[in-house]
This record gives structure tokens, sequence and C-alpha cells, in this order.
């Protein structure tokens, strides 16, 4: 990733085993343990563990009132196939992690908009957040999705914004 680049949440990051392990260790510190009874179970329900916190931090990090609703864009692997979608979604920030979540996810910046990219047994779904400026006149772009119509950035940004403005305020970028 460029240096614009960021991720906000990885639902599934890679990790190291004996990186954990010492992790778990810390974390139990008050425990008497020799590393072999430490099972890769054990290794497995800590990782999980803490990724369900960092979860829950993000969740109210992004937990910020925006102007606007919230557009997700996306082009959605289904089992027969790819189609485009979209949703309103409340004017909440914290909607881009809650919401369209799968097996795996990772909700990033690509240095110009905030998206994420949801993995599930049926395909990828690629999903881009947007705050939708004026509510009045959404249904243009709404009918352009909805018909599979090309879109262009100059559309998207007549009827939209980008929340990377008000992430990287979030998290102080």
């Amino acid at each position: 990733m460029s240096k614009k680049e960021f991720t906000i949440y990885e639902s599934h990051p890679d990790f190291d085993y004996e990186e954990m392990r010492k992790e778990y260790r810390e974390f139990y510190q008050d425990l008497i343990f020799q590393d072999s009874e430490i099972s890769d179970d054990d290794i497995l329900e800590y990782v999980s563990y803490t990724s369900e916190l960092d979860y829950e931090d993000e969740v109210d990090n992004l937990t910020v009132t925006l102007d606007g609703k919230i557009l997700a864009i996306a082009d959605l692997g289904l089992w027969n196939g790819r189609v485009n979608g979209y949703d309103i979604l409340s004017n909440n920030l914290s909607d881009i992690l809650t919401r369209h979540n799968a097996d795996r996810f990772m909700l990033y910046s690509d240095g110009r908009d905030i998206l994420k990219t949801a993995t599930h047994h049926d395909g990828t779904n690629y999903i881009v957040y947007r705050e939708i400026k004026n509510m009045d006149n959404i249904e243009n772009l709404i009918s352009k999705i909805y018909d599979n119509k090309e879109i262009t950035r100059s559309t998207l940004n007549y009827y939209t914004k980008s929340l990377l403005p008000a992430v990287r305020a979030v998290y102080g970028m």
C-alpha cells in the first residue's frame, strides 16, 4: 500500500503463532504455565477474542455523526455471477464497519475513498462508501447504479463526497 492507503479493520488478519503465543503469555501473566501447556486452540481462541475487542474498539472510534447519509455502492459476487447494488445507510460513520460484513472482510482506504472487500462462500463483494450530498436528487445516481450504467468519477462526486476526510479526522491523520 502507498502512504495514502491504510487499513481501518481486517476481520481475520494474518498472524504469527509465536508472536501470539508471546502475547498470550503476557495477557495471562498472573497464571503460571509452561509453553507446552498452551495449545494451538488456546492461541486461536485468544486471537478471536482480541480480534473481537479490536472490532468493538473500531466501532466505537467510528461512532461519528455525519451531515448526510452514507451510500454503499457494491459490486456483488453471487453464486450466479456479478451484479451491482446499493444501500443507503444512516449518517453514522460506524455503519461502514458494521454493515455488509461477510466471512472475511477488510475496511480500508485506497487514498481516495473508503472501501470494503467482503469474501463469502459465493464470492467477493467490493463496496465503496460515500456520503450523500443531497437526498433530494440521489435517485438519479441510484437509478444509474440499478440500471448498471457507467458512473464516472465526476458523476459520483456530483451526488456524493468521499468519507476519507471524516475517517482521517477520527484517526488524527
